[in-house]
């Protein structure tokens, strides 16, 4: 992880948000997210858009998952937003993803 590589996801406003994901090391090889917590914020700037629902799907294989209703993301802002992914180890340490940027585009069919 660092701030060597630009991440960007397009997203429709109003429907559901669902990242999957697999935390991994410079080489490639999954860590083993056993005792880890995660967490996640959509944000414009620094105003909060939302928190995110995060959990850990497969521990033992890095393997975790991001979501937010349709319901909850009707009312983001129709512009580019950013999120980033947050990993507490069991020893509480913190470990950010790269910023991603988030672009946020009104959905066209209602």
């Amino acid at each position: 992880m660092g701030c060597n590589k630009k991440v960007v996801l397009c997203f429709k406003r109003g429907d559901t948000f669902n990242l999957n994901g697999i935390l991994q090391d410079k080489i490639g090889t999954p860590i083993d997210l056993t005792g880890y917590s995660i967490s996640s914020q959509v944000r414009d700037g620094g105003w909060l858009v939302s928190t995110l629902d995060c959990s850990i799907t497969g521990a033992a294989s890095g393997k975790y998952n991001i979501t937010k209703s349709h319901t909850d993301t009707q009312n983001w802002p129709d512009k580019d937003l950013k999120m980033d992914i947050q990993f507490t180890t069991a020893s509480s340490k913190k470990i950010s993803t790269e910023t991603i940027l988030l672009k946020d585009e009104k959905d066209q069919t209602i």
